[in-house]
């Protein structure tokens, strides 16, 4: 199986290049959207010896919660399904790291072809997209005067019965923005990248709705791996209870390795992912 590894950047770190010395396989290309707000490093392809990389000239200043989350993703969905077809498009972010060996991945995903790893929040949030926010670009330091603004401004919508029209009888779902997807699914969200950026411009978190949403307006509900546990659903390892998420420490290698998911998030520590890499990758 040829996959497509889909990551998203700001900052050039040891995690970073540990990552790629993981994901290093011949079956396994790397595309990197680098934020706009950050210089691009040279040389990453010297901790590859058997990957191809690709640095996206498509660029885009991401900020928490925006739509242009959603546009960066866009971009390495379209630029990696414009290079050649792969079974596999992991999207992930430059503090993920894999807790599985390349061969384990692989036989998985063999496994379980043609299903798709998204996973589904049990709570939507709907109001978050079914109207328009204020200020979304500057989301995460919003100040209380920019949160009650908000909350006033969605007031007077539901006072007027204004909705979001592009989601009137369409099903909202919510979830990780870190999915495993097939290359149908890939060609259909960039057929309908234009309702996408339509639909959810000027709402919160976009990049937690728009492939979860897709997957039900467009038919795949019936490749979805689990829609009922939102992190087996994209066999991701996040745990929102000991931090916003919490950041994995050395001490917690074993607890990692012995998962059943694919991939962790977030590291933050280069000596955890120097333990992982070693330990996965001993037998090279």
């Amino acid at each position: 199986m040829k996959f497509a590894y889909l990551i998203t950047a700001h900052e050039d770190t040891d995690v970073l290049h540990l990552l790629l010395k993981s994901l290093d396989d011949f079956n396994n290309d790397i595309f990197i959207h680098w934020d706009l707000k950050a210089q691009i490093p040279q040389n990453l392809n010297k901790y590859l010896t058997k990957s191809n990389l690709f640095i996206l000239k498509e660029r885009y200043d991401v900020r928490w919660g925006d739509i242009s989350q959603v546009l960066a993703e866009y971009s390495l969905f379209r630029s990696s399904f414009e290079k050649g077809i792969y079974d596999y498009y992991h999207l992930i972010s430059s503090s993920d790291m894999p807790i599985k060996t390349n061969k384990y991945i692989q036989t998985f995903f063999s496994k379980n072809n043609s299903k798709n790893l998204i996973g589904f929040a049990s709570d939507n949030l709907k109001k978050r997209v079914l109207y328009k926010h204020i200020n979304t670009r500057k989301q995460r330091k919003w100040t209380y005067l920019d949160y009650w603004l908000d909350l006033f401004y969605v007031r007077i919508q539901q006072l007027l019965g204004i909705q979001n029209k592009y989601l009137i009888n369409v099903l909202i779902k919510k979830g990780p923005n870190w999915v495993s997807v097939t290359n149908s699914f890939v060609e259909i969200l960039l057929k309908e990248k234009d309702w996408v950026i339509k639909t959810f411009s000027r709402t919160r978190n976009p990049d937690e709705y728009y492939k979860q949403v897709i997957a039900y307006k467009c038919g795949f509900e019936n490749t979805l791996y689990d829609v009922n546990n939102e992190y087996i659903g994209c066999m991701r390892y996040v745990d929102w209870k000991r931090g916003k998420p919490y950041c994995w420490k050395l001490s917690d290698e074993d607890e990692l390795l012995r998962s059943q998911y694919l991939f962790c998030r977030k590291v933050v520590d280069c000596r955890l992912a120097k333990r992982l890499y070693l330990k996965l990758n001993k037998n090279d």
